[in-house]
C-alpha cells in the first residue's frame, strides 16, 4: 500500500519533535504491517500519543494530522484533521480545497467516533498538495500573512512544471514573500498522478 501523511505539533522544541517522531513511527508500523483504513490509522496513532504524551510525559501538546491511503485508479482515502488538502486539477488549471474533517490528536483517548474515512480522486495530470501552516502563515515585512488564497495562487502558477521544479518554486515564492525570513517549519509534499 502507498500512504502519505502530513501533520503539525503545537509548540516548538524537543517535546513537539519527539511527539512528531512518535506519530511517524506508529504510522509506519501500522501501515507497513497491517491492513488498515485511514480512520483506523488515525485512531491508533491518537491512542498511542495520548498514552505516551499525556500519561508518561504529562504534556498536552495537540497535533493536527491527516493520513492518506492510495486505493488505486487515482482514488485516495483520507482521515484526520489538518489543513485543507489542495488538489490542482489539470483539466481546469484550478485548485480544489478538500476539507479534512475530524479532530486534533492527543486531546482525548478515543477519537474513533469523530474520525471517518473520506475519499477523493485524482485524474491523470492532477497534483495533490500537502503542506503545513509554516507556508500559508509566512509573514511579509509589513506583518501581512500570505494566507491560503495567495498560497493557492503560487501553487497554480507553478503546477504545470516538473514536480521537483514545482516544489522548489513554491518554496522560493513563499520565502520571497517573507523576504528570506522563516518563522515556522515549512513542509510541502506533492504527488502528481501520471497514469
Amino acid at each position: 500500500d502507498l500512504w502519505f501523511g502530513i501533520g503539525d505539533v503545537s509548540g516548538h522544541g524537543v517535546t513537539p519533535g519527539l511527539i512528531m517522531m512518535m506519530a511517524q513511527t506508529v504510522h509506519t508500523t501500522i501501515t507497513t504491517n497491517y491492513q488498515a483504513s485511514a480512520r483506523d490509522v488515525v485512531s491508533m496513532i491518537n491512542r498511542v500519543l495520548y498514552k505516551n504524551v499525556q500519561g508518561r510525559l504529562h504534556e498536552d501538546h495537540f497535533m493536527t494530522f491527516t493520513t492518506l491511503k492510495y486505493l488505486g485508479d487515482g482514488r485516495f482515502q483520507h482521515a484526520g484533521a489538518h489543513l485543507d488538502l489542495i488538489v490542482y486539477r489539470q483539466r481546469t488549471r484550478t485548485c480544489e480545497l478538500i476539507d479534512t474533517k475530524g479532530t486534533w490528536l492527543n486531546l482525548m483517548e478515543d477519537i474513533g467516533y469523530c474520525t471517518e474515512n473520506l475519499e477523493f480522486t485524482l485524474e491523470v495530470g492532477d497534483v495533490l498538495v500537502l503542506y503545513t501552516d509554516g507556508l500559508t502563515e509566512a509573514w511579509d515585512p509589513n506583518q501581512e500573512i500570505l494566507d491560503t488564497p495567495r498560497f493557492i495562487d503560487i501553487v497554480t502558477t507553478h503546477a504545470e512544471q516538473a514536480i521537483e521544479h514545482f516544489r522548489d518554486a513554491v518554496i522560493a515564492d513563499v520565502m520571497e514573500w517573507g523576504q528570506g525570513k522563516q518563522y515556522d517549519d515549512m513542509s510541502l509534499v506533492l504527488a502528481r498522478r501520471v497514469q
